[in-house]
């Protein structure tokens, strides 16, 4: 049976729903009841199906869905995920005559009018689900070109890591997920807002949100509206809530919008008389009458006529163990990631570095057993608030990467849809430093050793101490024999970063930027500038945060040397080294030894698995499984460094390694961005990598597909 695969509104009827979404099912309801909505039109899902089959693009998503389990994956894979199959519905090619028929449609139906264009999902606002912001919607598209790269970008917003989550969540298949589009006639209103028939803290009240001009910023959160809160059952207004200042979005002379200046008048006097607000909700009231539910409601008011966008149901669908939430909270606007970053470089980063400094001048030794238990408690809450801060502010800076790959990749849709990292690499990150101070320690520990500059011996012992302080190391004997071994037969343990070849970094920066104009490229420069900053936090705050928790480590190392004068020379947990500390008659039981990984790793011959591409290149080596602490002190130059995850205080071994291969995933980890500057192959997200290899293993990592080869070493 064939499809239509454009539908315009007049055209629309019952049997069109599951071609239109839900989305476009309400709007065209609210139409046919007599309500005033933008004219409009549908591309159904039979278009979007069209357009991936002839771009091959089905079975690439299965693909992408096959390198590891959805539920397994970290939100730094989900992304990387929806980052590729982005920039595969950016690259595909519109087939002509879908194109055709696009474009004669809305010419036909709207003429020169600027418009909108909107997703309209399957399973997308029905009763019992909502994917409010998470599909994308675009404002002020004008030319027919545009149009139809916007379009793209909606069915590729249905693969975008946020509506994945969702639809993992609902336990919807993604796999036969599909995307209706709406194309909308843009009304320029003068003030918009939305509504709550109930609201989803309390379905007893009504709220109205509204501010002037557009509605894109109040819905992108760059503006904050006016607030009302009205009782159901009275229609009583119990509050008005003013914002501290008042903005608005206005159109572009080209595409999109602008935050624009407000007359004095419209400063003063918010968007909505009193009466207006009952208006609105009496509209809210008939709406929600025709669908049998709660609505959540988008409007707009253009010369006095109140036009309605959009409408939903509103949906009280929690789960309580989703991380959902707050991972929609990394997502942030240009202008919230800049005062994001002048709060974490001015405010955040200086007092962690005092914190440190502070906890590195304290003398343990001279602390009693009791008082050394109290430290410990104060650094271990010390640690538990900063790293709080690091999931509160550090975590959700990184989006600044994230915002500017997307923007890269729909401009220049580039072959390899990583390509914009190369623009970020090369900044001064702390590990390259911390690196770099090793090396010139390696060189010192050679000079010392050659007999005749005894004064270096000196030094180096005077620098190596300073070394471990400042960068949290040294908590363990062990590791600080283990370094200075190392440092001791490996002399280039710093090798100079991007080894691998260099990329005409200033050509892909020319090439991003010549793509726009005006202000649209003053915010293309701030965007990479943001982008930058954000891809050296991404690393430095690792070594920030590993800095505090060493001292956390040191007070704790030191509680064990007292309580091994004792007798007691066993692991213990730091609750129990208190107790042990206050009380001198408490004895920790002795915890079960557990059984080494290699005793009970799988002896099937696994030959080929598959995870993320994070850093391009091919390259084969033996295999160094780090499964402890001591295990990165035999690493050997031109091994493939196998690893649970490479933590900030494992990058000292990196310029040896060949090739990573990490079982924590993403191309935002701190293992990838160091791989990327060593020009290092590398592959993450890989389930049980240190039980799947074992040291001796010959390995080949391709870091362009996320392929990892194995022979075994005991298997001919």
């Amino acid at each position: 049976m064939m499809y239509p695969l454009l539908l315009l509104r007049k055209e629309i009827d019952e049997g069109h729903k599951t071609l239109i979404g839900g989305k476009a099912s309400a709007l065209w309801k609210m139409y046919s009841s007599g309500l005033r909505v933008p004219n409009f039109l549908v591309l159904t899902t039979a278009a979007y199906e069209r357009f991936v089959d002839i771009n091959g693009l089905r079975g690439r998503i299965t693909l992408e869905f096959t390198r590891k389990s959805f539920d397994e994956m970290r939100w730094e894979e989900i992304w990387d995920t929806s980052l590729r199959i982005r920039n595969m519905f950016s690259r595909a090619t519109m087939p002509p005559e879908l194109g055709q028929l696009i474009i004669s449609a809305t010419k036909e139906t709207f003429g020169n009018s600027a418009l909108v264009v909107r997703s309209s999902a399957k399973g997308e606002d029905s009763a019992n689900t909502s994917f409010a912001g998470l599909h994308a919607s675009y404002v002020n598209i004008r030319e027919a070109n545009s149009l139809l790269e916007h379009v793209k970008l909606v069915w590729a917003s249905l693969w975008s890591d946020a509506a994945l989550m969702y639809r993992q969540e609902l336990g919807l298949d993604i796999e036969q997920s599909s995307m209706a589009v709406i194309v909308q006639e843009l009304v320029n209103g003068e003030r918009s807002g939305i509504m709550f028939t109930a609201s989803p803290q309390d379905p007893g009240e009504m709220i109205v949100e509204a501010v002037h001009g557009l509605n894109k910023g109040l819905v992108d959160g760059e503006v904050e509206p006016d607030r009302w809160t009205i009782e159901r059952t009275s229609g009583n207004m119990k509050e008005h809530r003013a914002p501290p200042a008042r903005d608005m979005a206005v159109l572009s002379d080209n595409k999109g919008t602008y935050l624009g200046p407000l007359s004095l008048n419209k400063r003063s006097f918010p968007p909505l008389s009193d009466d207006e607000v009952h208006e609105v909700c009496a509209m809210g009231f008939k709406i929600e009458q025709m669908f049998g539910s709660a609505q959540d409601i988008e409007w707009t008011i253009r010369a006095d006529t109140l036009f309605l966008l959009q409408a939903r149901p509103v949906t009280t669908f929690v789960d309580k163990d989703s991380n959902r939430q707050w991972y929609l909270s990394l997502t942030r606007s240009l202008s919230n990631l800049q005062q994001l970053k002048e709060q974490i470089e001015q405010e955040l980063v200086p007092a962690m570095a005092r914190t440190a400094e502070e906890l590195e001048g304290s003398d343990l030794t001279a602390l009693k057993d009791g008082e050394l238990a109290a430290e410990i408690k104060n650094r271990q809450d010390i640690f538990n608030k900063w790293k709080g801060a690091y999931w509160e502010h550090f975590i959700p800076f990184a989006h600044g990467m994230r915002l500017f790959g997307q923007v890269y990749n729909d401009v220049i849709k580039p072959e390899d849809p990583y390509e914009f990292m190369e623009l970020l690499k090369g900044v001064d990150l702390m590990s390259l430093r911390r690196n770099r101070e090793l090396a010139e320690l390696a060189d010192m520990m050679k000079r010392s050793s050659s007999g005749y500059l005894e004064d270096v011996a000196s030094e180096f012992n005077e620098r190596f101490s300073s070394y471990l302080t400042r960068w949290g190391s040294g908590d363990d004997g062990t590791d600080v024999a283990g370094l200075k071994e190392l440092l001791g037969h490996i002399g280039d343990i710093a090798a100079i970063p991007g080894r691998s070849g260099k990329t005409d970094v200033d050509h892909l920066d020319r090439s991003f930027l010549d793509r726009f104009e005006g202000e649209e490229k003053k915010k293309a420069e701030e965007l990479l500038e943001l982008a930058r900053a954000s891809y050296r936090m991404r690393d430095d705050d690792n070594i920030y945060l590993d800095r505090i928790e060493g001292q956390l480590k040191h007070v704790l190392h030191e509680g064990l040397a007292r309580l091994r004068t004792r007798g007691i020379d066993w692991e213990i947990e730091p609750k129990e080294i208190m107790a042990a500390l206050v009380h001198e008659d408490h004895v920790p039981e002795k915890r079960g030894s557990e059984i080494p990984a290699r005793d009970v790793r799988s002896r099937v011959h696994i030959r080929q698995i598959q995870g993320q591409p994070a850093s391009k290149g091919i390259v084969s080596g033996m295999a160094r499984v780090i499964r402890s602490q001591s295990d990165l002190f035999k690493m050997q130059k031109g091994e493939v460094l196998i690893c649970d995850a490479i933590e900030p205080s494992m990058t000292f071994v990196v310029p040896l390694a060949s090739g990573i291969v990490e079982r924590r995933g993403g191309m935002l980890i701190h293992g990838a961005i160091i791989a990327r500057e060593y020009g290092i192959p590398c592959v993450t997200g890989i389930p049980d990598v240190t039980g799947i290899i074992d040291t001796g293993d010959m390995i080949t990592v391709d870091g362009y597909l996320g392929i990892i080869v194995i022979q075994r070493a005991d298997v001919s």
